[in-house]
């Protein structure tokens, strides 16, 4: 449990879990050791990639930091908004240990390191990793130093193109007769819809907008 590592990884919500499941991986490809922290929603996306990780358990942020003194901490964000991942930061930093944000959406923005204050950027680490131009904007416009924001895609984009390769050489009236098939020649609409109360509880209430 206490054995060093180069990179520390904590993420608590499953959209972080998602982002960075195959970090570690990764990074032992290129020799660097990695431990991946996750809280059990997170715990639970890792594994359905088949990523391996630890569950924090008691310990303190600072406390695993001291134990395994990793050269880098990377958090993901998460709708707590009194999640550990502050914690790691704050304590890293006081330790002298470079951090990195892992931000798998440009959504609520201006939430994700707000924590309880008042300032967007109150809880920011040193750098942040987000999947496209649009995310890195959004941060830019917050205030966070652009030529500190690293574009580096999302993994999951990559799993989406492979499934619809494989939709598409299928076809589209196979998959609707799979899935469908009493709808026969009518149209099938598909509502998705995702309830959270986390970062702003305001966008899932109505509005004039």
């Amino acid at each position: 449990m206490s054995d060093p590592c180069d990179i520390l990884i904590y993420v608590e919500d499953p959209g972080a879990a998602n982002y960075v499941a195959g970090l570690p991986a990764a990074l032992s490809a290129a020799g660097m050791e990695a431990r991946l922290l996750a809280e059990p929603a997170a715990a639970a996306i890792a594994a359905q990639v088949g990523a391996a990780c630890e569950a924090p358990g008691g310990r303190l942020p600072r406390e695993w930091l001291e134990a395994v003194r990793p050269r880098l901490v990377v958090v993901g964000t998460s709708e707590n908004l009194d999640t550990p991942a502050f914690a790691f930061t704050a304590a890293a930093r006081a330790m002298g240990i470079p951090t990195v944000g892992a931000v798998d959406a440009a959504s609520n923005s201006a939430y994700r390191f707000r924590g309880r204050s008042a300032n967007a950027l109150e809880h920011a680490p040193d750098r942040l990793m987000v999947p496209d131009a649009w995310t890195k904007q959004s941060y830019a416009k917050l205030g966070y130093p652009a030529d500190r924001i690293a574009v580096c895609g999302h993994p999951h984009f990559d799993t989406v193109r492979a499934f619809r390769a494989g939709f598409d050489e299928k076809g589209r009236s196979a998959l609707r007769e799979r899935l469908y098939p009493a709808a026969g020649n009518a149209p099938v609409v598909v509502f998705v819809a995702e309830i959270s109360g986390g970062l702003n509880e305001g966008q899932y209430r109505k509005s004039a907008d």
